[in-house]
């Protein structure tokens, strides 16, 4: 497998990065060697913009490290995020349509490793899997599920309650544990927050601060840290 990323990291190209992706766990050695022939392995740091529209040839992405957000673009310039993806997901040229065509923007939130298929190439691979087949179906059923949960929140919860639930899923998937809580590993600002749950940078500043006089969170040089989880996921329920 070739090994091309945004600048040069110390990664090997072999079979351990797609033993380490749940849609690869368990299978044999020559299946992954396989696999691995046709695809490449990408770094991207937290932050950094994936463009899996603009390369020369339709691919399918599937994260082995790392949490990305898929973001849609409105024409009056307003993101909104529609799901995050963990390790397992996959992502790209699941059919024949551009990306681009909805103004999807795809962003690193953490340190990410991603494994790139020509989706040509994979999916006459699939069809000599029928394992590997069955993931796929499974994990992109699991996306559907998520989001479909996310847009059902933005029509039914408070904004609150929204911002609850992604701040208990950004400590789930960028949290470092601390003595005082769960830290973020980066800075997340109120525009990004905004953009996860559907709402203006303006409300999120205003939640925030109610959040950190009830003591649930904690905010330093727009460092994240979740001082009560409890309580955090009382309020994504709605229960405060």
């Amino acid at each position: 497998m070739a090994l091309t990323k945004t600048q040069p990291r110390p990664l090997r190209a072999d079979t351990w990065h797609l033993k380490g992706c749940p849609l690869f766990k368990g299978m044999d050695e020559t299946t992954l060697s396989a696999a691995m022939a046709m695809g490449q392995i990408r770094a991207f740091d937290p932050g950094e913009m994936i463009t899996p529209a603009r390369l020369d040839e339709p691919a399918l992405w599937v994260v082995k490290r790392g949490h990305i957000k898929i973001n849609y673009a409105a024409s009056t310039g307003k993101q909104v995020c529609v799901v995050m993806l963990h390790p397992g997901d996959m992502f790209g040229a699941l059919s024949e349509s551009d990306p681009e065509e909805y103004g999807e923007n795809i962003t690193a939130l953490s340190s990410s490793c991603i494994c790139r298929f020509p989706r040509r190439k994979f999916m006459e691979f699939l069809g000599q899997h029928p394992e590997l087949a069955s993931r796929v179906a499974e994990s992109n059923m699991q996306r559907v599920q998520r989001v479909q949960i996310h847009l059902a929140d933005a029509m039914t919860k408070p904004a609150e309650s929204r911002l609850a639930v992604a701040l208990d899923e950004l400590a789930e998937a960028i949290g470092e544990e601390s003595d005082a809580g769960v830290k973020l590993s980066r800075a997340v600002s109120h525009q990004e927050l905004a953009e996860l749950i559907g709402t203006s940078r303006e409300m999120v500043s205003h939640i925030m601060t109610r959040l950190r006089d009830r003591g649930v969170i904690a905010v330093e040089k727009r460092r994240v840290t979740v001082l009560d989880r409890e309580q955090l996921r009382s309020l994504a329920e709605g229960d405060l």
